[in-house]
């Protein structure tokens, strides 16, 4: 028989274990911080590249004719025009384009008149406070070689509404509102064509019946109630304070729009039987009512007292 020689020492490879699931939970964690950290510094990026072009300020010029529209939450005038070099769209800061056809997101010729007025402008684009939006598009105001700026042309022939949303100063936000009540009051522009609306509530709630998508506008109504709840703030308002059963238009603030709005008008639940003049998105919503989503103190041009 042949000896046994000794027993080998050796041991296997160990074996490769599966990591808990609460490893795996905190690996997929981290790459999802790396991924998001990873975008913003790509948005930062772009922000910055947007900056810096418009610091060097280069003209565009507009050709005729223009058109107003929006589109993806993006203001821009259509058919290239207002495009920065190299296709950055600019967004007007401070307007909102005339409401268009049921089902559509807005966008109307300006007529001859205007679009032979501007075209062939030199427009120099300022960049606002505001910065760039969400998708890194700038907010600028374009203003041309006597600083007169297109939001304030727009405005004044009828053809935009002052958005109210805080990104434009005060004093050019003031002096945009004189031009709009002057276009309503002169029907100019789409005042007359009822592609800008101003109104009491009853007017907004026969609107809305044949809408489904938000409508921009101004109204001038009673506040019968104001209302803090689960962090939102909202205003019941009518045509007058008995309210004769008329409709009420719900003028709601999101929880994170809230504490600026406190901020600069204090507590709204002080307000009733104060008259107000506002601006923001009506709606119905799923449940039928009439709402007015705002966000910005700025959205408030008068408040009685």
């Amino acid at each position: 028989m042949s000896p046994v020689g000794p027993a080998s020492t050796s041991r296997p490879p160990p074996r490769s274990e599966p990591k808990p699931p609460q490893h795996a939970v905190q690996d997929m964690l981290c790459l999802w911080s790396w991924v998001k950290g990873v975008y913003r510094v790509q948005r930062l990026l772009r922000h910055a590249f947007v900056a810096s072009l418009l610091v060097l300020s280069h003209p565009i010029t507009i050709a005729a004719p223009v058109v107003i529209a929006q589109a993806n939450g993006v203001r821009v005038l259509t058919d290239g025009h207002l495009r920065w070099p190299g296709g950055i769209p600019a967004r007007l800061a401070g307007i909102i384009p005339p409401l268009g056809p049921p089902g559509t997101a807005g966008g109307y010729d300006p007529g001859p008149d205007l679009a032979a007025s501007i075209a062939g402008t030199v427009w120099q684009l300022a960049l606002t406070p505001a910065g760039v939006d969400r998708y890194g598009v700038p907010f600028v105001v374009a203003l041309d070689q006597d600083s007169r700026s297109l939001q304030a042309l727009l405005i004044a022939t009828g053809q935009a509404m002052v958005a109210g949303d805080g990104r434009i100063n005060a004093a050019m936000a003031q002096d945009w509102q004189a031009l709009e009540q002057a276009a309503q009051r002169a029907r100019r522009g789409h005042w007359a064509s009822g592609g800008l609306i101003a109104g009491d509530v009853a007017a907004l709630a026969l609107l809305t019946q044949t809408r489904t998508e938000p409508v921009f506008a101004r109204v001038e109504a009673t506040i019968v109630r104001g209302r803090h709840s689960g962090g939102w703030l909202t205003l019941a308002l009518s045509d007058g304070e008995d309210r004769d059963g008329g409709p009420i238009l719900m003028a709601q603030v999101r929880p994170r729009f809230a504490e600026a709005i406190r901020a600069k008008h204090g507590d709204i639940r002080r307000w009733r039987g104060r008259t107000i003049t506002m601006r923001g998105f009506v709606y119905r919503d799923v449940e039928a009512r009439l709402v007015l989503e705002w966000s910005h103190p700025a959205q408030i041009d008068h408040l009685g007292r």
